[in-house]
């Protein structure tokens, strides 16, 4: 079995929007934009999805990222 994060950070971005939900331009420019803070706030090598679901994002990642996070300072998560 391949987990999420065993694949390419490069996957497609309309694999983070549930089955039978419509993809739109809006949507994968959210995941897009979500992504890229995410990644200037905890690095390259941190491994972690995105997930869209509607008025929701649903972040997938290790257990053991959660650490990572907890150390890091929210504030610049909160500036974006």
């Amino acid at each position: 079995m391949i987990w999420f994060f065993q694949k390419p950070k490069t996957t497609c971005l309309a694999l983070r929007i549930p089955l039978k939900e419509k993809i739109t331009l809006d949507r994968l420019r959210r995941i897009e934009k979500a992504e890229s803070i995410l990644r200037d706030f905890l690095g390259d090598s941190i491994l972690f999805r995105v997930r869209d679901h509607g008025e929701l994002a649903w972040l997938d990642f290790l257990k053991r990222i959660l650490a990572v996070i907890k150390k890091k300072d929210g504030e610049k998560l909160r500036k974006n």
